[in-house]
């Protein structure tokens, strides 16, 4: 592995879809939220709320949203899911037993090497951080050890498809974006990460991400390496089928 390749990269993950999967706690809450505003969910809300940011997602409840305040609604919202994953700890679940997503937890592992060199690593999310805190508390015993920055939803003006939240990130890491690997699972991600002109390593979890140039699409994120990880981001910045 090239110590300087390893060094200089700068890795970019999603959150929920991309390294956990938290779907049954966002749906219950958008669900219980949906009948605390007299509405039902869609039966396709997921698909309408996945990758999207917290406001924006409102609109999967349809238009008795704009009777309220958005930022209030919001904030019942993370509430309840919040609510929903510390019930869940309450009750004695190991909650990392089963959010991880396949090879997560390894790759956050991998990306912290004992000894050499390490890239810098962000967590962007659209959650916002009232539920990110608790939930990293609840999956990693340092949290803060395995993130050099984190980005959350309530952090930036405009969440994802929007580029703000990544191009924080990586003012936060003092990276350069041509330096950063972004990893997400949801098309609003990849369209927020090329935005801010950064290529993708996409494990689609939530709806099908096509091909295309500065992307690579894997269904997983087991057995990924530091050295995989570097080579796979020098191919994409130089348009080389990985």
């Amino acid at each position: 592995m090239s110590t300087a390749g390893a060094a200089s990269l700068a890795v970019l993950i999603d959150l929920d879809g991309t390294l956990v999967d938290t779907v049954d706690l966002w749906r219950a809450a958008y669900e219980r939220l949906a009948e605390e505003l007299g509405v039902s969910a869609p039966e396709d809300l997921w698909s309408r709320v996945a990758g999207r940011s917290m406001h924006a997602s409102l609109e999967a409840l349809g238009p008795v949203v704009g009777q309220h305040d958005p930022d209030e609604l919001v904030a019942r919202l993370v509430a309840h899911a919040t609510a929903g994953l510390l019930a869940e700890g309450a009750e004695g679940a190991d909650v990392s037993a089963h959010r991880w997503l396949p090879g997560a937890r390894e790759l956050l592992e991998t990306l912290r090497p004992a000894e050499g060199p390490r890239p810098r690593v962000a967590l962007v999310t659209s959650a916002w951080r009232g539920f990110t805190v608790p939930l990293l508390r609840s999956l990693l015993e340092d949290p803060a050890g395995r993130f050099d920055a984190v980005v959350c939803g309530d952090d930036v003006g405009a969440g994802k498809p929007d580029p703000e939240s990544h191009l924080r990130a990586v003012a936060l890491l003092g990276a350069d974006v041509q330096d950063c690997l972004v990893i997400e699972d949801s098309r609003t991600g990849v369209e927020a990460a090329e935005a801010a002109g950064m290529v993708t390593l996409v494990v689609p979890h939530a709806g099908p991400v096509d091909p295309a140039p500065g992307r690579a699409i894997l269904p997983d994120l087991v057995g990924l390496t530091l050295d995989r990880l570097v080579d796979l981001h020098a191919r994409l910045r130089s348009d080389v089928p990985v």
